[in-house]
């Protein structure tokens, strides 16, 4: 006989057990080496719930034949996503089991003298039955009861639970045994065939399997147990199809899980009349199925808690809202004309103020502004453009041809921070609107876990952050989050719109393309700040998230009707029609500094820059016959500062070395600035010659 457990749990002396025993009809108190008696008994058969494998081991270590079925936890969804079709794909869940087992208990599994199960059933096996036997002494023993195998259960005080102990009734033992053959009979090897062999071959104890090793598992399943696994039937697999936006999104953890879930049950079955059943295996190993662990960031979703949580539902293309106590509801609603046509006028009052308190008063400036309130608006559909980007023409890398950082840079009393108050009003934030840099921080750096966790979500409200320092941006660590977020944010997520300082503005064009840049800066006239604050509070009283749910009302009617959401340059297009519509509907002019197309503000501020300093500098650019430019750069720049500023801000192809010197392409530097190109001296000497 296998050695007796020995488990260092149990309720502290004197102390009252919460672990209420009857044993053969009376008040008992017996410890967990007492209930489970390895001694006494040889075989353990039973159906629970197990959260620690290493707990399960502890248990059944003595026993010299174990048959276990596997349960499901009562705080598991209500949709069994514990079902045959769950558990057959989830082969990491199935192989992290066996990995706590030490290597004894490990053999003995592939040995089949301990046998774990799982039913062939799509409904919750939520059953506690415990059987005890031996079969030398006719000893038997029935437990049932509410405790699930875990030591939370069987401690004695950590949470109230009961079982009933029936020994040597051979009715009862009887009855529960033909009930326990009849499930066990009908259900399948939690551990795969594939490791029991690998377990004799390596008589290792870490179990260790690549991704394609992992696909195999499961087609071999599939292979093994395709005419016996039960169909789905369309009720519970159209239930399933829908669980991602039907379940009240209680944890967002458990909702990643079951939509990925979903994705690859729907992929690996087919209907067939009212059910659904597995695909042959040859198909689905021409599909290169994949599985790996459900991996989903932690979000710190307290931090975050001005957005409201906006979701997309697959069925209507409607944005939902989750409420505090977790229920969804429609969150795309149809505004009343009289809604929409105040807001439209709150909006355009707004921009209109910085040209009327501001000290320049051009209209490109009041675009922006607008720019970035129609960004906020699309946000929540820019994940869906950037997936398909993807599919139509056919490459990952399309994806960061959607930003999904927008920075409004500006000076200080640019009104910058303002623009992301009014915006978070606008889309129905919680005050104070947005939050500071602070909060997503640790230490002196962004905190990139957190970050990437948001991107990760699929809260699609954004992310309003106000004075992002550059270093985010030009550091290793921001630059590495905007770099992973852009390049490999998949599915449903968010997006980021923040602040920053625009002297201190200056990024790489790693980031740069990665990142829709709005220079807002053209700064209040403090003469005017009484009038200016009394003409905002008018507009934070007026506005609310009113404007913002009927976009999504129209958005999801764009989506359904097929209508184009974006043209290739500009992502932007359906909110700019949908807002001219909403002009014409109300018999508003349309203003003249409404943007038709997306701005390119870095580019232009770089050629300004550029501009300047050939016009004030044309003597330190040597124009050279190979079509090159010879810049005297350290008389040019004193600065090694204004150095790396100034290389930042070139255009694509200007630049033809930059390492210790700076050479320019001389057609390229000379069209990116707008000057013409300036003929070589000996060329000119030459086309002067020919012309007389």
């Amino acid at each position: 006989m296998a050695e007796q457990m020995t488990l260092d749990i149990g309720p502290v002396k004197g102390k009252e057990s919460t672990l209420f025993i009857v044993l053969n009809g009376e008040q008992a108190n017996l410890s967990i080496e007492e209930i489970f008696d390895s001694h006494r008994f040889k075989k353990f058969m039973a159906i629970s719930y197990v959260s620690s494998p290493r707990f399960f081991a502890k248990v059944v270590k003595g026993f010299e034949e174990v048959e276990f079925i596997l349960g499901i936890d009562s705080a598991e969804q209500a949709i069994n996503f514990n079902s045959v079709y769950s558990l057959l794909i989830d082969v990491n869940k199935r192989i992290d089991f066996i990995k706590e087992f030490d290597a004894e208990l490990q053999t003995r599994v592939s040995e089949d003298k301990v046998k774990i199960r799982y039913c062939n059933t799509n409904l919750p096996i939520h059953t506690k039955l415990y059987l005890l036997e031996n079969p030398d002494t006719g000893n038997t023993r029935v437990i049932i009861g509410s405790a699930n195998l875990t030591e939370r259960a069987f401690s004695g005080e950590k949470q109230y639970e009961n079982i009933a102990i029936f020994d040597n009734q051979p009715e009862i033992f009887k009855i529960y045994l033909e009930w326990f053959k009849k499930l066990f009979s009908n259900s399948f090897d939690f551990v795969p065939e594939e490791i029991k062999k690998k377990i004799k071959q390596e008589k290792a104890q870490t179990i260790v399997l690549d991704k394609e090793e992992k696909a195999n598992i499961v087609t071999n399943e599939i292979a093994r147990n395709l005419y016996h696994i039960v169909p789905l039937s369309q009720e519970i697999f159209e239930e399933w199809k829908a669980s991602p936006q039907n379940i009240q999104y209680q944890a967002e953890l458990q909702a990643n899980e079951v939509r990925q879930k979903t994705q690859i049950i729907a992929a690996i079955t087919k209907k067939d009349g009212k059910v659904y059943r597995l695909k042959p295996p040859q198909e689905i190993r021409k599909m290169n199925i994949v599985v790996d662990t459900l991996v989903s960031n932690s979000l710190k979703e307290d931090q975050l808690q001005v957005r409201q949580k906006l979701i997309y539902w697959d069925k209507n293309d409607l944005i939902y809202i989750v409420s505090e106590d977790n229920k969804t509801a429609e969150f795309s609603q149809k505004a009343e004309k009289d809604e929409i046509k105040t807001h439209i006028s709150l909006i355009t009052e707004f921009v209109e103020a910085y040209r009327k308190f501001t000290v320049t008063k051009e209209d490109k400036h009041l675009g922006k502004v607008m720019e970035a309130i129609l960004y906020a608006f699309m946000s929540v559909y820019l994940w869906k453009i950037r997936e398909d980007l993807v599919i139509q023409y056919g490459g990952e890398s399309y994806r960061a041809n959607v930003p999904i950082f927008l920075v409004l840079g500006g000076r200080a009393y640019s009104g910058k921070t303002t623009a992301l108050e009014i915006i978070g009003m606008l889309l129905g934030n919680y005050p104070p609107y947005f939050i500071s840099y602070d909060t997503i921080r640790k230490g002196n750096v962004a905190d990139r876990e957190l970050l990437e966790g948001f991107f990760g979500s699929e809260y699609l409200a954004p992310i309003l952050v106000d004075e992002m320092p550059i270093s985010f941006f030009t550091g290793r660590t921001g630059e590495n989050i905007i770099k992973n977020v852009s390049n490999n944010a998949k599915g449903k997520h968010p997006v980021m719109i923040c602040t920053t300082n625009m002297n201190e503005f200056n990024v790489p064009q790693q980031i740069l393309r990665r990142i829709y840049y709005l220079q807002i800066d053209s700064e209040f006239d403090k003469r005017y700040n009484l009038e200016s604050q009394e003409h905002l509070t008018k507009i934070r009283r007026g506005i609310n998230s009113t404007l913002f749910k009927d976009f999504t009302y129209r958005m999801g009617e764009l989506i359904r009707e097929g209508e184009p959401l974006y043209l290739r340059n500009d992502y932007l297009y359906a909110a700019r029609k949908i807002f001219e519509e909403y002009y014409r509907e109300c018999k508003i002019d349309l203003p003249e500094w409404f943007p038709k197309k997306p701005f390119n503000d870095y580019e232009e501020r770089g050629k300004r820059w550029w501009q300047e300093k050939y016009k004030h500098h044309k003597e330190l650019f040597q124009i050279r016959p190979d079509g090159t430019i010879y810049v005297e750069i350290n008389e040019l720049f004193k600065d090694p500062k204004e150095k790396d500023f100034a290389l930042n801000m070139l255009g694509p192809g200007c630049i033809n070395e930059s390492s210790h010197i700076l050479i320019l392409n001389e057609k390229e530097f000379f069209e990116y600035i707008g000057e013409k190109k300036k003929l070589n001296p000996v060329i000119r000497l030459i086309k002067g010659l020919v012309k007389s």
